[in-house]
């Protein structure tokens, strides 16, 4: 039997948080994206604390399948559509089953085992553990394998590799052609005052017409794609890169360049949010960002976010019967 079971509704950005943490605690895992039906996912969290039976469990997940399965030790969940499931399946199984809830659950903790949520998030309880940023896959380990899998795409380049991280539109932040196009301008006169590489790549949510403005305008345009046989090559930009210009639309891909120790440098978008602020705020005050005016500074130190070690550290030292190493 899987050790694991990983349960999100497949957005990227919070299933490679609970890979990340599955893959640091080397437990082996099956990855299971859910499809709740009837918008469902939308009713309030606090719904599937009230004694409704297992039967929602079938509309949350998107199949009957669910009821019949032979259930992990381990269930490690995150977003909106799998706080419901954590919920029931601690509610019936009680100590027969572990649930590690990933990011805020709008509910009270004391529905979970663990819930891991960074400081910006504001999530109460004796069972939260507090990070900095978004766990990730980023580690010691991650980016050595990369610098040997990817050595033949990237090793060529001339240094210093600035890395382009481009995000896209969300509620809080707009991605207008504007800022990109002066984005464009900053990098382009980095290019002619400095001998640099710049390297690019997107996140699922820019916009094509982002990419293509990006692929016209920016000189000396270069993105890594990779074959299939071989990982994906983002890996490869975090390894080889020395400096790294976000867009501050993620917190998700900020939280990963973050966890390198290298340089990090934020372009700001149009919009706000107080959750992004208070994430930025604790960022400025480790030094492990600047904001992107253009230029690059000599590289400066600072103490790297290892949020994903400290939550896997806490799961070995307090649950060793579930967390065995295995390696």
């Amino acid at each position: 039997m899987t050790d694991i079971w990983i349960i999100t509704d497949g957005k990227k950005g919070t299933e490679n948080q609970c890979i990340g943490l599955a893959e640091s605690l080397d437990q082996e895992y099956k990855l299971i994206r859910i499809k709740p039906l009837f918008g469902i996912n939308h009713l309030p969290s606090i719904l599937w604390t009230l004694p409704l039976g297992k039967l929602p469990l079938f509309f949350l997940y998107g199949s009957k399948e669910i009821l019949s399965f032979n259930l992990p030790k381990v269930i490690i969940a995150s977003g909106k559509a799998s706080v419901g499931i954590s919920i029931i399946l601690k509610k019936y199984k009680k100590d027969k089953i572990m649930v590690i809830q990933i990011q805020d659950p709008r509910v009270s903790s004391r529905y979970f085992d663990i819930v891991s949520s960074p400081l910006h998030d504001d999530t109460l309880g004796n069972n939260v553990i507090k990070t900095f940023g978004a766990l990730n896959r980023i580690n010691t380990r991650s980016i050595s394998k990369a610098k040997i899998e990817f050595r033949e795409d990237f090793s060529a380049f001339k240094k210093p590799i600035i890395a382009l991280l481009i995000g896209g539109e969300n509620k809080h932040f707009k991605m207008r052609q504007k800022e990109i196009k002066d984005l464009v301008a900053m990098l382009n006169k980095l290019q002619n005052d400095r001998d640099t590489t710049i390297l690019t790549t997107f996140s699922r949510r820019t916009s094509p017409k982002i990419k293509n403005f990006l692929k016209s305008n920016l000189e000396n345009y270069i993105n890594i794609t990779c074959s299939q046989k071989k990982d994906n090559a983002y890996f490869g930009y975090l390894a080889y890169a020395d400096y790294f210009v976000v867009t501050e639309d993620s917190i998700s891909m900020v939280s990963e360049v973050a966890t390198t120790g290298k340089p990090v440098y934020v372009f700001q978008l149009k919009g706000k949010s107080k959750k992004f602020e208070k994430f930025y705020e604790q960022l400025y005050n480790r030094k492990a960002i600047r904001n992107f005016r253009g230029i690059i500074e000599e590289p400066w130190k600072y103490e790297s976010l290892n949020d994903t070690y400290k939550v896997t550290k806490y799961l070995k030292d307090n649950f060793p019967n579930y967390f065995k190493d295995t390696k």
